[in-house]
């Protein structure tokens, strides 16, 4: 397969993707909160958003640390350092990974009569990046959510295993659907897109057809294991919270306090 690559100038490229990492969840969401839990969660997570931006950038142009001193001098914790360059490293892969399944992935799409939306591989990231985000704020606009972090583990763990080579075509088959069943169950009802489901079903058949995308989907299984890693460290330590009524009943999203940086 013949693969389109972004053709953008370097300055242009590097400034929409951080972009579309840091200008999440979006801005729609924050007029919808009506506590200040909810206020402060859409904050927080916009501000992890904003430091894994910083980091993209930081690793594409300079090469150095854009937080280390913030952890070091405690304004952040190491979980939080560590979480912001896992997804660094997984949005960095995703990135790399769209650019050659694209195509493939739009084709899929219309061949099921569906309408693609997406009109380049930026677009579709923007989705995707958006939807990660949303995902961790939409809860606490919820009358009710309970956060189970084992639910999102082994959903994120079913991602990675539903590649491996040794599975047969049935047993690949049943983990999608596994797959598509747990996304339901953590799924806050405002979530709007199934989008990286789509990409997961269609993956699982262009991984086997094409080398260069499965060359490229071994790195970014990588990168999703060690990103699900850092994030099950913490879902350990709280084990699920619960937003009820806009209140945020248990632990928050990680970091040490809330920091506009």
């Amino acid at each position: 397969m013949t693969h389109n690559y972004i053709t953008k100038p370097v300055d242009t490229f590097i400034e929409e993707v951080a972009n579309a990492l840091k200008d999440v969840p979006e801005g729609k969401y924050l007029i919808q909160c009506k506590t200040l839990d909810q206020i402060v969660e859409w904050f927080t997570v916009r501000d992890f958003q904003e430091l894994v931006a910083k980091c993209w950038v930081a690793r594409r142009v300079t090469g150095d640390n854009p937080i280390w001193k913030l952890q070091k001098e405690g304004v952040i914790s190491k979980d939080t350092y560590q979480r912001v360059w896992a997804a660094v490293e997984y949005y960095d892969q995703l990135w790399g990974l769209l650019q050659l399944a694209f195509e493939g992935f739009k084709a899929s799409v219309e061949e099921q009569g569906e309408n693609f939306r997406f009109t380049s591989q930026l677009d579709l990231f923007r989705q995707l990046v958006a939807d990660d985000a949303n995902a961790v704020f939409l809860p606490c606009l919820e009358k009710y959510y309970e956060n189970l972090s084992s639910k999102k583990e082994k959903y994120f763990r079913l991602v990675n295993k539903v590649y491996q080579e040794n599975l047969s075509e049935l047993q690949r088959k049943r983990k999608i659907e596994r797959i598509e069943e747990l996304f339901k169950s953590i799924t806050p009802s405002r979530h709007e897109s199934d989008t990286f489901l789509k990409l997961v079903k269609y993956l699982n058949t262009a991984y086997k057809e094409d080398d260069a995308i499965r060359e490229k989907l071994n790195f970014y299984l990588k990168a999703l294991d060690n990103w699900v890693k850092r994030e099950a460290t913490i879902m350990h330590r709280t084990h699920s919270t619960v937003w009820k009524d806009g209140i945020l009943q248990g632990v928050g999203y990680g970091t040490k306090k809330f920091t506009k940086v």
